[in-house]
C-alpha cells in the first residue's frame, strides 16, 4: 500500500543500475552477485494506492480486489520480530495447519 509522496517503497524493489555500474567499476563483484540473486522479476509485486489516510484496515479494504480469496500478510515497516524461524514463515506454516487467520501479537 502507497500514498503520494512515498515512492521510496517501490524504488527500494526497483532495478538499481546507477548502483550496478558503481559497484562494477569498483569491482565489488561480490556485491554485485548478491545484488543481482535478490532482485525480483518484474511484475512481482504490486503496488495499491490509499488516496485517504483512513486507517489500517481501510488500506486492506482497498487491496481487496488484488487479494481476492487469498491469504495475504500486512508487513509493516516499523515491526521488527527477531525469532529464530521468520515471524512471517511461522504464520504461513500455521495458516497451513489451521487454514484460519493469524495476528502477530507484539
Amino acid at each position: 500500500m502507497t500514498s503520494r509522496g512515498k515512492g521510496a517503497l517501490e524504488d527500494y524493489f526497483d532495478e538499481a543500475p546507477e548502483l550496478e555500474r558503481s559497484l562494477r567499476k569498483r569491482g565489488k563483484t561480490d556485491l554485485l552477485s548478491e545484488l543481482k540473486s535478490i532482485n525480483m522479476e518484474s511484475g512481482t509485486i504490486a503496488y495499491i494506492r490509499q488516496r485517504q489516510a483512513m486507517g489500517l484496515g481501510h488500506a486492506v479494504w482497498c487491496a481487496q480486489q488484488l487479494i481476492g480469496d487469498e491469504p495475504f500478510a500486512v508487513l509493516l515497516p516499523d515491526d521488527v520480530i527477531s525469532a529464530q524461524k521468520p515471524c512471517l514463515q511461522q504464520m504461513l506454516e500455521a495458516h497451513a495447519e489451521t487454514d484460519g487467520s493469524m495476528v502477530a501479537a507484539m
